[in-house]
Order: structure tokens, then C-alpha cells, then sequence
């Protein structure tokens, strides 16, 4: 209650996506509602690692999906899936016998919760970043699989005002079945990818988004 009543009182609400810009206006239409995405530091990180596995990375819950990490693993047995990530203590219970089920997978290999200096390094080595979230805003992770020029491999839902596609940042599949054949055809260097450094320094520099803000309150 104290929440809805405290958005009441806000002036100008930032936003993350059009989505959610859209949906903030229609609630607020007399309040300025403004769409900015989220800054990182947009100093590229130079790694010069052999790309030799699959990444996915999150906390291991229902929204990431991991029924479909797990049937993209089996299809793909031949090559190898890092995740990186942690177990919730309120785990439910299919994620939990999901989870089991991929720990049983020869090609799959677990390695923890990253510190943020070590995700770049992880991230840096795979030949894709792999999101099976059922939804998904423009995650942290997507930002810094882009810093390290490691695309992204998703469904079109999960790519919010279809940045990965018209920065041409990974490859976004309309269904689950197509992913296994882009990651072999990113693995077989089929796609000619964007500027990863333009579009970071462009859209997610922390300097750049400030002024913006300051700009748009004056």
C-alpha cells in the first residue's frame, strides 16, 4: 500500500524498456515518464581466451526456464555448457528436479556464483551467452557478455525494443527448437555481428545517460 501510494508522489519515473514505459504512462499520463537502459561501465574488457563452451548464467529459479537449458543440452551433447549461477534456498520443486537432471549431463559443467571480475573472464571464453528465461527486461548479463563482444543467443520475447537484433548483438529465435541450430551456426562463425563497443558506449555509458536525464528535467 505504502508502495502505490509513494508513485503517487514521484515526478519523473525512469523506465528500462518501451514495454515498460508504455505501461507506466497509461498509469501516470500526466507524469513525465522517461526511458533510459541500464548504465555499465563501457570500458571494453580485452580478454584473448579460446572460445571453447556454451555460457549460461543466472540463479536457478522458475523464471529462468531451465527445462529449456536442459533439452538444448541434450540436443547439443557434443559440445560443452558452463553455468555459472546459485541455488535459491526457496527453490520449487521442478526447477530443483530439473536442476538434478542437468548435473547428470555429461557436457554440462557448474561453476558457482561469479564474483563480477570473474563473469567478464568466464564470459570472455564462451563462444555465446545463452538466456532461456520465460521473460526477461535487458539483463546485467546481456551487458556484460556484450563488454567481452560475446553474443547473445535468446528468443525474440526476451529481447526488450529488439536490441540484439537491430544491433545485430547475438541472434534471437522465434521458439526453443531453432536455438540449438544458432548456436551451431555462431560456434561455425556464420554471422557477421555489430559493433558491440559503439552500441555500449551509445546506449549504456553511465556520463552519456546522465546528461540525457539532465537534459530531459531541464
Amino acid at each position: 500500500i505504502l508502495f502505490h501510494q509513494s508513485l503517487k508522489l514521484v515526478d519523473i519515473y525512469i523506465c528500462q524498456n518501451s514495454y515498460q514505459q508504455q505501461r507506466m504512462k497509461k498509469i501516470f499520463p500526466k507524469k513525465k515518464v522517461l526511458k533510459f537502459y541500464n548504465p555499465i561501465d563501457t570500458s571494453f574488457k580485452k580478454y584473448n581466451f579460446k572460445r571453447s563452451y556454451i555460457a549460461w548464467v543466472g540463479i536457478f529459479q522458475k523464471q529462468k526456464n531451465l527445462s529449456a537449458l536442459l533439452s538444448i543440452a541434450i540436443k547439443l551433447s557434443n559440445y560443452k555448457f558452463m553455468v555459472a549461477g546459485e541455488e535459491l534456498e526457496s527453490i520449487d520443486s521442478e526447477t530443483s528436479e530439473i536442476l538434478k537432471l542437468i548435473k547428470k549431463l555429461n557436457n554440462v559443467e557448474f561453476v558457482g556464483m561469479l564474483s563480477r571480475d570473474e563473469i567478464f573472464i568466464f564470459l570472455s571464453k564462451a563462444h555465446c551467452l545463452l538466456n532461456t528465461s520465460h521473460y526477461e527486461g535487458f539483463p546485467n548479463t546481456y551487458l556484460e557478455a556484450i563488454s567481452v563482444r560475446t553474443p547473445i543467443i535468446t528468443r525474440k520475447i526476451t529481447d526488450p525494443d529488439n536490441i540484439i537484433t537491430n544491433n545485430r548483438l547475438g541472434v534471437c529465435a522465434d521458439s526453443f527448437d531453432e536455438i540449438p541450430t544458432l548456436i551451431k551456426n555462431i560456434i561455425n562463425k556464420k554471422y557477421n555481428f555489430g559493433d558491440f563497443q559503439h552500441y555500449l558506449q551509445e546506449n549504456h555509458d553511465a556520463s552519456n545517460l546522465a546528461t540525457k536525464l539532465i537534459n530531459k528535467i531541464n
